[in-house]
């Protein structure tokens, strides 16, 4: 009697359930029908892709959130987000569990194809497998600053100071300002200037002088990037004013511009660049009057950067640009050198240069930090 009284009970609950399933395949389709796919890519201050990132958004207004799953290893990621009303994301999850607030970000809305883009203001931490771009745009050469394909992503000031022998025991010193800016609107464009104060140390008999130097002036375009970043190409210009002082040899007041190409190609960790340019000398004279008549002077250049810890890496340099002048000797040098970056917003660089080819100092001593914003 028991057995046969609970089957009608049981068979009217089942008969429930198969009544209400319909219902609950249709509450499911129209919740799924109710969502739209949002994609983008997480990158932090330098450009590169946070990878194992989770990004949170949050219905405006509201306190439903949606969370997308881990970033790719380009950095990209898709979520799933509610149609009742715009979102907008408020934090990053790193793959650790740390949260990364972001500051006001513009809602997405349902749409065709919605993306949105977001850079940390933070540089992501390095490993091992990340040695080749650990400081992009402050890897940059010693010798070829400008004739590279490195650009800063925001902007750079550098303060250096360069002790040269030029042999016949005259030395000289120099500190330079260098700053170069980015613009939002042309990704890839970098505008820079360099002008120096030196002073030369003459021999016994002959008075020491001092002065500014010529200002350089430059622009230059990232072209092209391929295989995620392991190859670029640059093209650029340079314009250098007769600003310097013609005595102690910092000007010849002429005027003096460069057209240059640059590549960066990378194996492995190792940056490999090469750069090829025509500088063009108009004439000019010395401080005593004396005509000095301009050639056109091919230039080319060579380096490598070896990463060899976290956050230094060495550099090897080596370049040549023919005579500015008739009568002028060339100038090829050869550098070995360091960019060591203690701090995300600070590179400090040393370098040592020997020169090659008479119209090139004997020795040449480089020392400078660099702040990138």
């Amino acid at each position: 009697m028991r057995q046969t009284d609970r089957l009608p009970g049981t068979c009217r609950k089942l008969s429930v359930v198969v009544l209400m399933l319909p219902l609950i395949f249709a509450s499911i389709h129209a919740q799924d029908a109710a969502e739209y796919q949002c994609t983008g890519k997480i990158v932090d201050t330098l450009q590169r892709p946070a990878v194992g990132y989770r990004v949170v958004y949050r219905v405006v207004g509201g306190t439903g959130v949606s969370i997308s799953q881990p970033t790719d290893d380009d950095g990209e990621y898709s979520v799933m987000l509610p149609d009742e009303a715009p979102c907008e994301p408020i934090a990053v999850i790193s793959p650790g569990g740390k949260r990364i607030e972001l500051g006001e970000q513009d809602p997405v809305a349902k749409g065709e194809d919605v993306r949105r883009d977001l850079k940390l203001e933070i540089m992501l931490p390095r490993d091992e497998s990340d040695l080749w771009r650990w400081a992009y745009g402050s890897d940059r050469l010693q010798l070829s600053f400008v004739e590279d394909t490195a650009t800063t992503d925001n902007q750079r000031w550098e303060v250096q100071l360069e002790l040269a022998d030029l042999g016949d025991d005259r030395d000289v010193r120099v500190s330079r300002a260098i700053a170069a800016f980015a613009i939002d609107q042309l990704p890839g464009v970098e505008l820079g200037a360099r002008l120096g104060y030196g002073a030369v140390d003459n021999p016994d008999g002959l008075a020491d002088e001092s002065g500014i130097t010529d200002l350089d002036l430059w622009g230059k375009l990232r072209v092209a990037t391929a295989e995620n970043n392991r190859r670029e190409y640059a093209v650029g210009a340079i314009v250098t004013l007769p600003t310097g002082d013609q005595d102690p040899g910092f000007g010849y007041d002429g005027l003096r511009s460069k057209i240059f190409m640059a590549g960066r190609w990378f194996v492995g960790s190792v940056g490999l660049t090469a750069n090829l340019g025509v500088r063009f000398n108009e004439d000019g004279e010395t401080e005593s009057g004396v005509p000095l008549s301009g050639e056109i002077a091919p230039a080319v250049g060579i380096g490598m950067t070896l990463p060899v810890w976290r956050n230094v890496a060495l550099l090897f340099e080596g370049t040549y640009e023919g005579e500015r002048f008739e009568s002028f000797d060339p100038d090829a040098r050869v550098l070995v050198g360091m960019n060591w970056k203690p701090f995300d917003a600070g590179t400090f660089r040393l370098g040592f240069a020997a020169g090659v080819d008479d119209g090139a100092p004997d020795g040449q001593i480089l020392v400078g930090y660099a702040f990138d914003f």
